[in-house]
Formats: C-alpha cells, sequence, structure tokens
C-alpha cells in the first residue's frame, strides 16, 4: 500500500483569465486598402457565455468607462440576456412585433434580465432616443445586430439594411467616441443576407452593406477611426484620444 501523503491537496491549476485580442483580430485603420477588410474571420462565433465573443464584450477592458450596453435586433434575447450580469443599463431593440414579445416575456423571467430594457420599433426610430436618453448612455458598447430574420411566419422584409443608418446615429451621439461599436454576421457583409432563401424571395431583402461602405461612412467624419475584423464581427473605435483605442494587448476576463 502506498504511503499516505500528509497535507491538504494540491489545488487546481489556475484559470488562464487572458485572452489575446490582437490574434483573434486583424487591425486595420482609414488607410488600410479595402482588399484587407475582407481577410478577416468569416467563420461564425455564436455570442453566449463563455464564447470569444462574450469573452470579448464581457472583458474589463472593453467595459472600462463604458456603462452600458445597446443591442438592436433582440431575436431570442440570448445575446442580451449573456451580457447583462456585466452592464449596470442593457437596452435591446426588436421590430418584429411577435418577437418583441416573445424575448420580452423570457427576459422578464429571467434573473439576469432585470436591467434589460427591451423596446419595440425600428432601430433607427428607437436608437435616437436611446442614445440621447441619459448622460450615461454617452458611452457605450453598441451591439449592432438588426437584419432580415428567416424562418419566421409573418416577417415583414425591409427594404433597407439598417446597420449605415444605425451607425450614423450613434456617431453623432454627443461623446461617441468613446463609444466602442460592433457589428455581427461580418461574413455576410456585401453579400446578400437571404442566401437561403430562393432567387425571386431573395430579391425581397436587403442586403448588408459591404465593409468599404462601412469604413467610407465612418472614415468620412472619425479619419482616425480604428478596426477589427475577426470572430464574424467587425469592432470600430471613433476616438484616437487615450483610453479610446481599441485593445490590442491581452484583454482580463471578468
Amino acid at each position: 500500500m502506498a504511503p499516505r501523503r500528509s497535507g491538504s491537496a494540491r489545488p487546481p491549476p489556475a484559470v488562464n483569465q487572458t485572452l489575446v485580442f490582437s490574434a483573434l483580430y486583424l487591425s486595420l485603420g482609414c488607410a488600410s486598402p479595402v482588399e484587407l477588410f475582407a481577410q478577416g474571420s468569416t467563420r461564425g462565433s455564436k455570442m453566449g457565455p463563455g464564447s470569444p465573443q462574450h469573452r470579448v464584450l464581457t472583458s474589463r477592458e472593453l467595459r472600462r468607462g463604458r456603462k452600458c450596453f445597446v443591442e438592436t435586433g433582440t431575436n431570442k434575447g440570448d445575446s442580451t440576456l449573456a451580457v447583462a450580469p456585466f452592464y449596470p443599463a442593457v437596452t435591446t431593440i426588436e421590430k418584429f412585433e411577435p418577437v418583441f414579445r416573445s424575448s420580452r416575456a423570457r427576459i422578464k423571467g429571467d434573473p439576469a434580465g432585470a436591467s434589460i430594457n427591451s423596446l419595440l420599433g425600428d432601430t433607427v426610430d428607437r436608437l435616437p432616443e436611446v442614445v440621447g436618453a441619459a448622460p450615461h448612455f454617452a458611452a457605450c458598447v453598441f451591439w449592432l445586430d438588426a437584419h432580415n430574420t428567416y424562418g419566421i411566419e409573418g416577417w415583414a422584409a425591409s427594404p433597407v439594411n439598417p446597420i449605415l443608418r444605425e451607425l450614423s446615429i450613434i456617431m453623432a451621439a454627443r461623446r461617441s467616441q468613446e463609444s466602442h461599436i460592433v457589428l455581427d454576421d461580418y461574413r455576410l457583409f456585401g453579400v446578400n443576407d437571404s442566401v437561403s432563401l430562393s432567387p425571386a424571395a431573395r430579391k425581397r431583402y436587403a442586403p448588408y452593406p459591404s465593409a468599404a461602405a462601412v469604413r467610407d461612412l465612418v472614415c468620412a467624419q472619425w479619419p482616425k477611426a480604428q478596426f477589427l475584423v475577426g470572430l464574424d464581427t467587425m469592432h470600430v473605435s471613433l476616438g484616437a484620444g487615450k483610453g479610446h483605442q481599441l485593445p490590442l494587448d491581452n484583454l482580463t476576463v471578468a
């Protein structure tokens, strides 16, 4: 029989609590060639607890100085519930009323939903009131994920994808250079977002703008803007001042 070891059991190894941001994203600026904007990761990464996207959005560095999280396109409420424990105020906007009712009921029934404000309406109509609602909304993390949804009976197609208009509204907000903007579904930028539909039905749905169109819109107003592309997202930082740039070193996971 092996001798018994004295003393307490050895503690488990520490979990790595950092995420190498620069290894996940391609860093670009307004002067970067358009071709480089197409070299970001095209692999989708569903946003849920523990996922790379979730770890980035809830990292201490990204949350520093930003007390609110604004989501366009609630859908089932997965994303907003995943980040709610990390932000004092969370707002999510959903255009399609049946989806809004379902997601709001789910959010209200979840302990993490206490800080979430669910709004019904078109994002381009509701965003101006959100960004101007209170001083703490001057510096937010914006998660832009509003687009046509398929497989939902009665869904009315939108003639225009709202991303460019959403960006214009955010950029016009007071102290917007302190905010952090994330555009989801980057793999679809410049591609019609109704690829699963028939060619005839596809014409009724709005395509995503190209990455170049996003860059041109942002850089026309903020020539020192910074972009990071990866994990099926485009991150946009408008400010050039200290503390406003996107973090390129390791992120601390809360």
